[in-house]
């Protein structure tokens, strides 16, 4: 007798449980929506545009740590430790 199996992948973690910028985990308290603004530090320091967030899969958060460095790198006050994003 032949079984056929209909397997789902369904992802068991949210996606803005992670930032944006640096894949990290990221709680409520600690995470920012990904604004207009954030969204063009993030294209300036990258070379990419952010993109997917019309997508449920993408997420939508940005942690305050990416924010405060991508912001202070615009500023040309902080130096920011990762070059490449890790969505």
């Amino acid at each position: 007798m032949d079984y056929i199996f209909i397997v789902t992948r369904k992802c068991l973690n949210h996606s803005d449980t992670f930032c944006y910028g640096c894949g990290g985990l990221t709680f409520k308290p600690q995470g920012l929506n990904f604004t207009l603004l954030v969204k063009k530090f993030y294209e300036l320091y990258f070379g990419c545009k952010g993109g997917d967030q019309d997508k449920s899969w993408a997420p939508h958060i940005c942690c305050v740590t990416c924010v405060r460095l991508l912001t202070g790198w615009v500023n040309a006050l902080r130096q920011i430790l990762f070059a490449i994003p890790l969505v």
